[in-house]
């Protein structure tokens, strides 16, 4: 995040997505990525359906739960209810929600590189090990008799394509 920048305000919004926490997306370096966004959250239910860009029907999964998302580039941070993310991730916790999770932890940078058939690809970051400390502990700790039911979190670092040129 740039270090002049100081988000002090969280946003709530309908959902977390690219094209909602950081506008256009810009065309992607030459060389290596640009980080975009970083995105936090529990998954707890999805839901799907088909869009049509113009190039043919393809699927999308929009996350259920609670997310927040910070744009790297201005600091201004995110929360919603509803999460959106590019192809393979949102697939990939929602599959394993169906497959029985009660939810998904996820932390990520989301950003872009130069695609090879299309403008840009995606690229995911893990911005921590899924093995570690579960980061929600404190706040449990705070609320009496809270229960829980502890799952592992998938490690996204898949790469998808974007938009096609």
């Amino acid at each position: 995040m740039n270090a002049q920048v100081q988000a002090t305000e969280k946003t709530f919004i309908r959902k977390i997505s690219a094209a909602n926490v950081c506008g256009k997306i810009p065309n992607p370096p030459e060389k290596g990525v640009q980080p975009l966004m970083q995105v936090i959250g529990r998954a707890s239910g999805y839901r799907t359906g088909e869009k049509d860009h113009g190039d043919g029907p393809r699927p999308w999964y929009g996350l259920t739960g609670v997310f927040e998302a910070v744009n790297i580039e201005t600091g201004e941070i995110f929360n919603a209810p509803e999460c959106f993310l590019p192809e393979p991730f949102g697939s990939a916790i929602s599959n394993q929600l169906k497959d029985g999770a009660q939810s998904v932890d996820f932390a990520f940078e989301l950003g872009i590189t130069t695609g090879k058939n299309t403008r840009y690809e995606w690229s995911v970051k893990p911005l921590s090990d899924p093995s570690e400390a579960d980061p929600l502990d404190t706040l449990r700790g705070r609320v009496p008799g809270l229960q829980h039911a502890l799952t592992d979190q998938s490690d996204n670092t898949a790469s998808g394509s974007g938009r096609r040129k």
